[in-house]
């Protein structure tokens, strides 16, 4: 009976062992995309690659976060949510949040609307240098900045909200296929 119950337990064992690492094996790529009030630019990223990500079934958690909150703004900027209606995206929830140290551990891509908004990640996450690129730097490899539509008309969002839905599928299919 007491062999019967070891070898019950060994097998429960092995079971839970397998199954953690099945789990481990289908656990989401994490994708960070970061302006400064996340407010404008990184909610639609988020909405926009979301959206992406769900019609290519790639298996990635995509969040947005600010380097620079304002404590007076912190939700999804009007204009930013008219023009992601549009695309089919809704950004009504949105709460703005600030980048943290466990965004920046636990990403595995962290994509910047700027090289300002580079700058300042790595200055306060400096491990997470190999993982942080500008957008544009990301698809293109070479250096440019989102527009930021941030006070202005609909019209500036619009032309934000374009670039990012041209940059965002490459970036998420170079990012499935690494």
């Amino acid at each position: 009976m007491k062999r019967m119950l070891t070898i019950l337990l060994a097998a429960a064992f092995c079971v839970a062992l397998f199954a953690g690492v099945a789990l481990a094996a289908e656990k989401p790529l994490k994708i960070v995309f970061v302006c400064t009030g996340n407010t404008c630019r990184s909610p639609m990223a988020e909405g926009i690659a979301k959206k992406v990500s769900g019609e290519e079934d790639y298996n990635f958690e995509i969040i947005s976060r600010g380097t620079d909150l304002d404590p007076d703004e912190l939700v999804a900027n009007l204009n930013a949510r008219v023009v992601m209606i549009k695309r089919g995206v809704k950004l009504d929830g949105h709460k703005s949040m600030a980048m943290g140290a466990e965004e920046a551990r636990d990403a595995d891509l962290i994509l910047t609307m700027t090289d300002g908004h580079r700058k300042n990640v790595l200055k306060l996450f400096p491990d997470a240098e190999s993982r942080t690129f500008t957008l544009i730097e990301y698809v293109t490899g070479k250096p440019g900045n989102i527009s930021d539509p941030w006070g202005m008309n609909l019209d500036e969002y619009e032309k934000t909200a374009s670039q990012l839905d041209e940059l965002i599928p490459a970036a998420l299919a170079k990012f499935a296929d690494r």
